[in-house]
């Protein structure tokens, strides 16, 4: 329903909207891909989705980059554009989209 109120007289009119009003209503927004997550949230959303253990043997395997394993073993939290995770994806074969899937469900686990 459209309300119009004529602002002289005050007269209120209320009316159905038309077929061209209700095609340019906006429609819903796409849900921000959350950016940060904490590193309890990280862990958690990967364990649920099955891919922990693999995260763990890649930082595990002697030819993992020692800055990987650092930034890993201790980061507080993790960025979305980051290089290591976006390179663990990669190597997960998770495109772009599962990464932001994990980062939303990540975002809604609290400990």
């Amino acid at each position: 329903m459209k309300t119009i109120v004529n602002l002289t007289t005050g007269e209120v009119q209320t009316r159905a909207l038309t077929a061209e009003e209700i095609a340019a209503l906006p429609g819903p927004q796409p849900a921000a891909i959350p950016q940060s997550v904490t590193r309890f949230q990280a862990l958690a959303a990967l364990h649920l989705a099955g891919h922990l253990p693999a995260v763990e043997a890649i930082m595990a395997a002697p030819e993992t980059d020692m800055m990987a394993k650092l930034a890993w073993a201790n980061a507080l939290s993790f960025e979305r554009s980051s290089p290591l995770l976006n390179g663990l994806a990669g190597t997960l074969g998770l495109t772009s989209q599962d990464l932001d899937d994990l980062f939303t469900a990540a975002a809604g686990i609290a400990a």
